[in-house]
């Protein structure tokens, strides 16, 4: 059961989410408000996994971050409009999923539930990957990148590197900045595929071109190599 809460002003608005929550058995409308610091101090003694808000609160400065501001408890957020303008103002506001013009008809309404459902599962399954980390027989591994978690195959990782707070994934042809440590990312690794080969990288050993003594060269760059960080199965995959 996923926990709902809203955050209008708007009595019609609020009557249509109560209506269609309420034939939903996989979500649960735990809370109406009409200011932000009642719904926030909800939030901090239960956690939402969705909120819905008007847009004159989505795009007041900073609140999206303050919704959100706890990493274990960012709920998704979906901004309600009383016209198509107001609604497009939320696009690429941090934590949107969807945005819906009110009053609006029951199919744009179900395709919004619709959309929540699979961000959740994405949701869901980075969770399951981080409690479960390495070792298991997949080719993909859940990456969060602005605020949203994406699919990303094992077999298009080149290296990753640490940049302070952040993970840089190199691939090919792109290139992702996550928001992790590195030995949480490593972690979450098939470790018969993914070296950590420094305080700093963790290489995919098929994507090796050369190595010697203190380095290997993955996609034309080269990176340094301190064995004190593996162990000893994992130095007989490079011998």
């Amino acid at each position: 059961m996923k926990n709902v809460l809203i955050l209008s002003s708007d009595a019609s608005r609020v009557e249509a989410l109560r209506d269609m929550f309420s034939q939903l058995p996989d979500f649960e409308l735990s809370g109406q408000y009409n200011t932000l610091r009642a719904l926030l101090e909800h939030l901090q003694e239960q956690p939402a996994e969705v909120v819905f808000l008007d847009s004159e609160v989505a795009l007041a400065p900073g609140v999206p971050l303050l919704l959100r501001a706890e990493e274990a408890t960012t709920p998704l957020l979906v901004v309600l409009s009383g016209d198509s303008q107001g609604a497009a103002q939320s696009y690429g506001v941090p934590g949107v999923v969807d945005y819906l013009t009110m009053p609006c008809p029951g199919e744009r309404l179900a395709f919004c539930v619709e959309r929540l459902r699979r961000q959740l599962a994405l949701c869901q399954a980075y969770e399951n990957q981080q409690r479960s980390p390495g070792g298991n027989a997949r080719d993909f591994v859940f990456v969060k990148v602005n605020k949203r978690y994406m699919r990303l195959p094992l077999e298009e990782i080149a290296y990753a590197e640490s940049v302070k707070d952040y993970v840089k994934i190199v691939c090919e042809k792109r290139s992702l900045l996550v928001y992790n440590t590195l030995a949480n990312f490593t972690a979450a690794l098939p470790p018969d595929r993914f070296l950590r080969i420094h305080r700093s990288y963790t290489v995919a050993v098929d994507k090796i071109d050369w190595m010697d003594g203190n380095s290997v060269e993955v996609l034309g760059t080269r990176l340094p190599l301190t064995r004190k960080y593996l162990s000893e199965e994992q130095r007989k995959i490079l011998r």
